[in-house]
């Protein structure tokens, strides 16, 4: 015979269960506030005035979508900065085949020179098709279109403008006319439409301008200076008046390059500062405005964990006396 045939083991059980019930509703709360940071009874933590509370979950919302907004415009100045340094490095390359003519130690290999900047020139048109989160980066931000044709169709667009000249006068003067406005690479190799700027967001009414595209006018110095070297190189120029040209109009010509593509990385870095000051002051707000949530309705978890642990242990204790008393024989007790 079992004590449960007598009744009394079962109402022990039954005693039980009410504390085992509770303990259980209390895990389940403590566990929860563990996991949100957040006390359970948000209506109770501010005794049910919202206001103070709603402004800070304002706060974080708008602070969160701004924060995509920044990061949105640092990834689209960061590609224009890693095309502007691709650029740079090539025209450095280029000055270093240049070298020998200019400082007129040697005479410089005019094969390579036409393979180099032709390269240069292909590579910096090329490099204005930057895109980021799917839209130009020097095209303004259009999604459809890339700002220019690509560079060997202009390269090869440049060789039939120069094809069979002979006086570098000419060349000089065709390839100006070429790149300036209006002429055969606007006409042609330019997307139509192409919008001038384009605004980054730093802030809910502020924003940073983004006027560097693929026809401003520092880069149109960049492409025709290095259209310039490579067409008097590739043309059918004597070698004699190319050499002649490296001391002279391809020096001032490289530096006038290098000038133009400094100013434009300049112009892309200080949107980078402009926008790493929005990302850092927008960290700021976010952490004023969680601390200001967490002081309404956050949960201790230290404390929450300290609980959780007592609770466990309770539970455990409750389950531990329902199987044994579950089990209770007269025997035992003789």
């Amino acid at each position: 015979m079992t004590f449960s045939n007598l009744g009394l083991p079962t109402s022990l059980v039954h005693a039980l269960s009410g504390p085992g019930r509770d303990t259980r509703d209390q895990i389940k709360v403590l566990s929860q506030q563990l996991a949100t940071g957040r006390i359970a009874d948000a209506g109770a933590a501010v005794r049910h005035d919202f206001s103070a509370l709603a402004d800070a979950e304002r706060d974080i919302a708008l602070n969160e979508s701004l924060a995509l907004a920044v990061g949105a415009g640092q990834r689209h100045a960061q590609r224009g900065g890693e095309a502007v340094d691709r650029i740079m490095m090539d025209v450095g390359a280029l000055r270093e085949v240049l070298k020998p003519g200019i400082s007129g130690g040697a005479e410089p290999d005019l094969d390579r020179l036409k393979d180099d900047a032709g390269q240069a020139l292909t590579r910096a048109i090329d490099a204005m098709g930057a895109r980021s989160d799917g839209r130009s980066v020097f095209g303004a931000g259009r999604a459809d279109a890339g700002p220019l044709d690509a560079g060997a169709d202009v390269v090869a667009a440049l060789d039939a403008a120069v094809a069979g000249m002979t006086d570098p006068v000419a060349v000089e003067a065709t390839v100006t006319a070429f790149f300036a406005a209006g002429g055969g690479f606007a006409a042609n190799h330019v997307t139509a439409g192409t919008p001038g700027s384009l605004s980054l967001h730093t802030g809910p009414d502020e924003t940073v301008a983004w006027d560097v595209t693929a026809t401003s006018p520092d880069m149109m110095r960049i492409f025709e200076g290095l259209g310039q070297i490579y067409a008097a190189a590739s043309s059918d120029v004597p070698a004699a008046d190319v050499r002649v040209a490296l001391s002279g109009r391809f020096q001032s010509g490289l530096s006038n390059v290098e000038e133009a593509a400094i100013d434009v990385r300049a112009r892309v870095g200080e949107v980078e500062s402009r926008l790493q000051m929005a990302a850092d002051r927008l960290a700021g707000d976010r952490a004023d405005a969680e601390r200001r949530r967490s002081d309404l309705i956050g949960a201790d978890p230290y404390g929450s964990a300290v609980r959780l642990e007592e609770e466990t242990a309770r539970l455990e204790t409750v389950y531990t006396l329902t199987a044994r008393l579950s089990r209770l024989r007269l025997t035992d007790y003789l």
